[in-house]
């Protein structure tokens, strides 16, 4: 990382079962350290691959085929352990998630996400917007 590096928006959960929380504080921690604007938020709940959690992704849609090709390769790959490394625990859980026949629920997405970790969009799009703002004079 340089000063160069453009600017971030880092945001996460603590309950990330993927990436450490650890994670994103190091990498705020260095942009601060190279004067790079960044803005970090690290939201209580919520598993990793939340995507833009909007309101499409809280009604169900996971962006469309393409998505889900992606999130299917990166499953079995777990599954064949080639190239994405997890815990043996989740292993476990992501076989059961898409190899086991058994369908979650309704979307199987935690509603109460919504009252923070759906508002990303809205605090992103309100830091670029200040970022981006001419200087006051």
């Amino acid at each position: 990382m340089t000063e160069k590096t453009p600017s971030c928006f880092v945001w996460q959960t603590q309950e990330d079962g993927l990436v450490p929380v650890e994670n994103s504080y190091l990498f705020a921690t260095a942009l601060r350290e190279k004067h790079v604007p960044f803005a970090h938020y690290v939201f209580p709940s919520g598993f990793h691959g939340l995507s833009i959690a909007n309101e499409e992704f809280f009604n169900g849609f996971s962006g469309g085929e393409y998505t889900m090709e992606q999130t299917m390769r990166a499953v079995y790959s777990v599954k064949d352990g080639k190239g994405v490394r997890v815990s043996e625990q989740r292993k476990k859980e992501l076989e059961e998630q898409f190899f086991s026949g058994n369908d979650q629920a309704g979307s199987g997405i935690d509603m109460s996400l919504k009252e923070d970790v759906g508002l990303w969009c809205d605090l992103a799009m309100a830091w670029w917007k200040r970022l981006c703002a001419p200087p006051m004079i």
